[in-house]
This record gives C-alpha cells, structure tokens and sequence, in this order.
C-alpha cells in the first residue's frame, strides 16, 4: 500500500512540475483605455409652423404649402393676414458632430370644424447633418395643409416632434 500511495504521490508530483513550465513561457502586456464626453444634445422651437390666414373655396377643397426653404404657395383657396410661415428650430451640442433629425410626418390640426391633417417635412441649414464649428445648426419644417370645401372658420392647431440624435 506505501508502494501505491508513493506513485500517486510521484504522479501528483510530475503534474505540479509540467503545470510549472507552462507558465515559464507566459507573456503579458497592458492594454489602454479612453472617453469623451461630449455635449448633450438640445434643440428649441423658435418660431411655429403657420399656414396663415387662409379663405377656403365654396365648391372646392384646396391646400397650402410652407416649404421648409420659407416659400410660400397656396392652391384653391386664399391666403390673407396672418402670414404663413415655416417652423424654426435651434440645435445645439458638440461641435462638428454628425446627428439625425427627424420629424413626424403628419400633424392634425383641430378646431371649430372638421379636423386638417398636414404632412411635415424638413430641412437642415448645415450640409451633411453636422453640427458646425460652434456646435450650432438650424431645422426648418414646411408642410402641406389640405383645407376642405367650405372648411369651418375658427382657429385650428396641433402639435408635432422633431427629434434630433448623435
């Protein structure tokens, strides 16, 4: 039995030792690592979305459009004071960093009479959708209001998201 247990004994032994060798090849190194916080970013409504002033046909439906370039068309009805005009939007965070905006694509406008549903568009005053230097960029959303026959006079809005993103 002593003959036995010093085999396992030597067994053990030899194990330890091959266990031993390996780690006299091992190598290690440092690795490195980094952040950058950068600028939350925010944007602001400066000026509402207004398809203005606007006189519907008797007999036929029409529209309005407010590019988001400022431009200014209207199709079967007429348009009288208040002026219509784009949305404006100010966006800010880190400079020169890429981000997406998006906007929703319709709006329903609700008053005294049936509801007008517009859809929205919108364009970014820096190419490429890039904050710029100072970190600083501008959104402007038009859109296309379908104004119904003999649409019912009274005041009509709604509310719409532009949502911006790194």
């Amino acid at each position: 039995m002593k003959a036995n247990n010093l085999l396992k004994l030597a067994t053990a032994g030899l194990l330890i030792c091959g266990m031993m060798s390996t780690n006299a090849m091992a190598a290690s190194t440092t690795g490195t690592a980094s952040a950058q916080i950068v600028t939350n970013i925010s944007i602001v409504n400066t000026a509402g979305l207004s398809f203005g002033g606007v006189i519907p046909n008797l007999t036929t439906a029409g529209s309005v459009t407010v590019t988001p370039g400022g431009a200014v068309s209207n199709s079967g009805v007429t348009l009288i004071a208040p002026l219509a005009n784009r949305a404006v939007f100010d966006v800010a965070g880190d400079p020169s960093t890429a981000y997406t905006a998006s906007v929703d694509s319709t709006i329903n406008l609700t008053g005294a009479g049936a509801p007008m549903i517009a859809s929205l568009s919108l364009a970014q005053e820096n190419t490429g959708s890039t904050l710029d230097g100072t970190g600083v960029d501008t959104i402007y959303v038009g859109g296309v209001l379908p104004v119904g026959v003999a649409q019912a006079t009274g005041s009509y809005s709604g509310t719409f998201a532009v949502t911006v993103n790194y």
